[in-house]
């Protein structure tokens, strides 16, 4: 999935919250939720950055085909990292 991809997801689904401390904090993104794919992590990770509510989050590509669903035609521009 391209970068500024947004995605609505179907069922609540587990992130990670990365703050500006360095800190990791886990989280539910509800089902409904709206998340903007910002890039890949590194190679072979299975993960991807994406932007939800304010917050720049960590959630598992799988997850992110599986529970959720693109908004065709509405891209939009990733947040700066």
């Amino acid at each position: 999935m391209p970068r500024g991809t947004r995605l609505r997801l179907n069922t609540p689904t587990v992130a990670v919250k990365l703050h500006d401390a360095g800190t990791k904090v886990a989280a539910i993104v509800p089902a409904g939720a709206i998340v903007v794919l910002v890039d890949d992590m590194p190679e072979g990770s299975g993960l991807m950055l994406v932007a939800w509510d304010g917050h720049m989050c960590q959630m598992f590509s799988e997850d992110l085909k599986t529970r959720g669903e693109a908004i065709f035609g509405h891209t939009v521009r990733p947040p700066a990292r």
